[in-house]
């Protein structure tokens, strides 16, 4: 294992590999051709690192070995792969298991056909020994291209097959080595990974979180995500067709305040008619984007709000996007989803529809114009108690003259509603406020939902003395939030 990255290129990563004696497996692949198996033939001394090359393309012939399935292009086909192939390495060069650390590298790609009528996009996956005679680790990636060019696409798909395998033996104790590893020699303009999973008992059970964050952060995807059981997502299948209840916030931490929201956007679609109960998923984001701007920022952070988060029964996205208008493009264009509905408090949406004029205000206002009004895209807000105690709403809000046409249609077209029937009494509460308490020993579960007690009491020194957490705090306040 390596402590620091070395900059190698695709055809050194192979030949190393290559001449690592102890190293040795096998390459399934599915779909672009064999472009990772090609790197360590062309380098030379595959021998010392290839045990078997298979393509299986026909799906009968596919099924015959690692069994039926309905899709060809998923993680299960990928993993079934692994499986099979490591279950016949093993056994069938159990006379070298002392000395050798096996692996198997497989994958499943769908390039862009013919007609471009399809997103190209696929699965990699590498299972490996750390030590001989050991249990194997496996790693698990999804990829999304973002170019059309077929040959582009194979190029990725070599880069990326080896880059894995490459980073599982020297980098997989370091999450952050890891990936920048895996980014090396790659155009991320042209792809993206927006899934990684870590698994096996070498690891932290925080590893794939880990690893995930540094996704984002490399900006190699704009967005993951956690399920409610806090396990990674792929967000393609997670959104697919369902009616997405987004709530954009920094939940440090997550108050009664973030259950209301949740719970009354939730009622609201469902009384209104415009999404079926078993089909609303709610959502937290929190923006990864000032990690980028202020690398004192600790993971250990993240990590937490996301426990806290989860553990409310909720799934997350973290992504590293500034602008609401780049969010809603994102998820609309990279997702099939049923409707999209995001929760802004009103002190939020105030910022948002009264920004100082600038530059390129106009412009940021038109993106939004644009986002709102293609898909089925709504706003709902969140009222707000006033200086007076009073509930304050869309009614009460003022906007600037230049942008209130606009207001008005968000409000006229229902893609601007309000929230209604919010308990008053809970308003209050800020999620500094809790922080405050903690800090000073002063009462503060009353402000939080009891699943969230248990992590707040044991690790919420993390989000009051955090590295950075103090720039990032002053950062996420005062950037711009059209």
């Amino acid at each position: 294992m390596k402590s620091r990255l070395e900059k190698l290129t695709t055809e050194e990563k192979a030949l190393a590999l290559n001449l690592q004696p102890s190293i040795y497996g096998v390459f399934a692949e599915i779909g672009a051709g064999q472009e990772v198996a090609n790197h360590f033939f062309k380098v030379g001394a595959a021998s010392g690192t290839i045990a078997k090359t298979i393509s299986a393309y026909d799906v009968i012939v596919s099924d015959s070995i690692y069994g039926g399935t309905k899709k060809y292009v998923s993680r299960s086909r990928v993993q079934s792969m692994l499986h099979v192939e490591y279950e016949q390495l093993v056994v069938n060069l159990a006379a070298k298991s002392s000395m050798m650390h096996f692996f198997v590298f497989a994958n499943s790609i769908e390039t862009t056909n013919f007609n471009n009528t399809n997103k190209g996009q696929g699965w990699l996956g590498v299972k490996f020994q750390l030590m001989p005679n050991s249990r194997p680790a496996t790693c698990l990636i999804h990829i999304v291209f973002h170019t059309d060019d077929v040959n582009e696409q194979r190029r990725i798909v070599g880069d990326l097959g080896v880059n894995l395998i490459h980073s599982a033996y020297e980098y997989s104790e370091n999450p952050e080595l890891f990936v920048k590893g895996l980014s090396q020699n790659i155009n991320s303009n042209n792809v993206e990974i927006n899934f990684i999973e870590m698994d096996g008992e070498q690891f932290d059970k925080n590893t794939s979180l880990e690893l995930s964050l540094h996704l984002v952060k490399s900006g190699l995807t704009k967005m993951i995500m956690l399920g409610a059981d806090g396990k990674i997502l792929s967000p393609t299948n997670a959104l697919y067709k369902k009616d997405v209840l987004l709530n954009r916030g920094r939940f440090r931490p997550p108050t009664k305040v973030t259950e209301e929201m949740f719970f009354k956007a939730q009622q609201k679609l469902e009384k209104d008619g415009l999404a079926m109960r078993h089909n609303i998923l709610p959502i937290a984001e929190i923006t990864f984007r000032c990690f980028q701007e202020q690398t004192e920022l600790t993971l250990n952070d993240f990590i937490k709000r996301s426990q806290m988060i989860t553990q409310l029964g909720h799934p997350l996205i973290v992504t590293n996007f500034t602008y609401h208008y780049e969010l809603i493009d994102f998820l609309q264009t990279m997702f099939k989803m049923n409707s999209l509905n995001i929760i802004l408090g009103l002190d939020n949406l105030r910022k948002v529809m009264n920004h100082n004029k600038s530059g390129d205000i106009e412009q940021k206002m038109l993106h939004l114009l644009s986002a709102m009004t293609s898909g089925n895209t709504r706003i709902l807000a969140f009222p707000e108690l006033n200086n007076d105690k009073k509930l304050s709403g869309l009614e009460e809000l003022k906007v600037n003259e230049e942008i209130r046409s606009f207001y008005e249609f968000l409000k006229k077209s229902k893609r601007l509603q309000e929230i209604e029937n919010v308990d008053e009494e809970i308003l209050s509460i800020r999620s500094d406020q809790v922080l405050t308490a903690l800090a000073k020993n002063e009462p503060w579960e009353f402000m939080v939902s009891d699943s969230v007690i248990p992590i707040l009491s044991n690790g919420h020194r993390s989000l009051i003395e955090g590295d950075g957490t103090s720039h990032f705090e002053t950062n996420l306040n005062q950037q711009k939030s059209i």
